[in-house]
């Protein structure tokens, strides 16, 4: 099996998310060079939340229990050569620290970026 290594780009300056596109992809230098202001690379982390969308660092996701009974909200880091998601509430499901973001299902609600207000 194949990994997909894709990546988005938000331009902080002019607060623009750029979708999918790869390192080796001709068109990336040409995006540099046309965006202004400080940029935010962020990695797709290899899987998709239960609705199918591409996850990405710095998304804010709602991670379930396995039952989909309960949830908490949680932003997704990369450290250590692997993707977490921290709790970003004071919910009571679960502990406080990090899981592994694969270990639970979950859904995408946002983006750091795009939707601070969620933080």
């Amino acid at each position: 099996m194949t990994r997909v290594v894709k990546f988005r780009l938000w331009d902080q300056e002019d607060n623009i998310m750029w979708h999918d596109f790869s390192l080796g992809n001709s068109d990336v230098n040409d995006m540099f060079s046309n965006l202004s202001g400080q940029l935010v690379l962020m990695q797709y982390v290899g899987t998709n939340d239960i609705n199918q969308i591409a996850c990405y660092e710095s998304d804010i996701i709602k991670r379930y229990r396995d039952d989909m009974s309960e949830y908490r909200k949680c932003i997704v880091k990369y450290i250590d050569c692997a993707f977490y998601a921290f709790p970003l509430d004071d919910n009571s499901v679960g502990d406080d620290c990090p899981t592994l973001l694969i270990e639970y299902p979950f859904k995408i609600i946002g983006n750091a970026y795009q939707d601070p207000k969620l933080l």
